[in-house]
């Protein structure tokens, strides 16, 4: 339930590749499906034990594309910058894709600071150390 409130505000949406919030039963599939996937890690970003924000990498042939959402009140705090150093740890060797439109100015400041440079479009790379 928490990630589905995460998902539905309007924050997190406004830069999503798809704006429209999904239903209960729409999150509730993807939700059974990233778990089940094997490719897919999920994991809550927890702030003094409570949730702050999520994210996720799906693997694919020879890079693994990152999804991120923190909770507007952990804005500016380092915590998206914790988490994508996390990433970084827990896909070692692995390139790192993101997906960032171009309007969405604290996200190409958050990526870029965490050394994801621009590939073409809107995706990013951080190539393994």
């Amino acid at each position: 339930d928490w990630l589905l409130e995460l998902q539905k505000i309007p924050e997190t949406r406004r830069h999503a590749n798809n704006t429209k919030a999904p239903s209960a039963e729409e999150h509730n599939v993807w939700f059974a499906r990233t778990l089940a996937d094997g490719m897919k890690l999920l994991a809550i970003v927890l702030v003094a034990g409570k949730p702050a924000g999520m994210v996720r990498l799906d693997r694919a042939a020879g890079a693994a594309r990152v999804s991120i959402a923190i909770l507007p009140a952990f804005y500016r705090r380092g915590v998206g910058a914790a988490a994508l150093s996390l990433l970084s740890r827990v896909a070692p060797g692995i390139p790192l894709e993101a997906e960032v439109k171009s309007e969405n100015a604290p996200s190409l400041a958050l990526f870029g600071n965490a050394g994801y440079r621009h590939l073409r479009g809107d995706l990013y790379i951080r190539e393994p150390k």
